[in-house]
């Protein structure tokens, strides 16, 4: 699992004094980043590859606060020949606030077509499932 801490913005915050729904789905893919690019140099795949968001889904719990540190928590609950799935949840003050589920899957940029996630990838995050 990897872990990625933030501290609220006062642009993120809404009239009622909380983060609002849509700044969280920029957290989850900020928070991704590091995974998906580790992952990427590992594979043999060239420069103008990259991950596209497939499917993605959010589940509200808590509200997030603009006072105190948010924590990502990315692991990766499944391994394709050309996707992963990861799921994300986002933690302020010990209590789950949002998890968050999200199909990538690596393509050509150039081309749009699929490539295959490399053994080398795969290695890496194999070792990202709990």
């Amino acid at each position: 699992m990897l872990t990625f801490t933030l501290i609220p913005r006062i642009s993120e915050i809404n009239s009622g004094g909380h983060v609002g729904n849509a700044v969280l789905p920029i957290w989850f893919e900020e928070a991704r980043l590091q995974l998906l690019d580790e992952a990427s140099q590992l594979t043999a795949a060239d420069a103008t590859s990259g991950w596209l968001v497939r499917h993605a889904a959010y589940e509200y719990e808590k509200e997030l606060f603009y006072r105190g540190a948010v924590e990502i928590r990315s692991s990766v609950s499944k391994i394709g020949t050309t996707s992963i799935t990861l799921h994300q949840e986002v933690w302020q003050n010990q209590l789950r606030a949002a998890t968050a589920t999200t199909t990538l899957v690596l393509v050509s940029l150039s081309g749009k077509s699929k490539l295959i996630i490399s053994p080398a990838s795969r290695a890496y995050l194999e070792k990202l499932i709990p």
